[in-house]
């Protein structure tokens, strides 16, 4: 009786919950992902930035207003001797825009997985924007 009520309590959390947090202002976004997959929850972050895009107070989380973004990064982390240690074999960055002038579209994705121990550490999403 026990168990099943445990098991039924973890299936509506696993089914109810799917993070898909994202700020976007249609040049420079990053979404992160959490869904169940194969008994695993599974992570993909995607950050995403055009150079010339001048960001403004409204463009979303962590973006510095009236600058261009030259470079971004994502990682996924887990706590372990409390240090923060990447499970996604380290950042994930973009290729380095070589000016503000340029209109391409910079990309990078990254993908995680963890166990349904919910006594382990949970695994954390990070990005990061670099500037001009």
């Amino acid at each position: 009786m026990k168990k099943s009520i445990i098991c039924t309590i973890m299936l509506i959390f696993i089914l109810v919950i799917n993070d898909s947090t994202w700020a976007s202002n249609g040049y420079n976004y990053w979404t992160n992902q959490e869904y169940f997959s194969d008994f695993w929850w599974r992570y993909k972050g995607t950050i995403q930035f055009v150079p010339s895009y001048k960001t403004t107070k409204e463009s979303g989380y962590g973006l510095k207003s009236g600058e261009n973004v030259k470079q971004a990064y994502i990682n996924y982390t887990r706590k372990k001797d409390g240090k923060d240690e990447s499970v996604c074999g380290g950042r994930h960055y973009t290729k380095k825009a070589k000016c503000a002038d340029n209109n391409s579209t910079y990309k990078v994705t990254a993908n995680a997985s963890d166990s349904l121990n919910i006594f382990t550490n949970k695994t954390k999403f990070w990005y990061n924007w670099i500037y001009f």
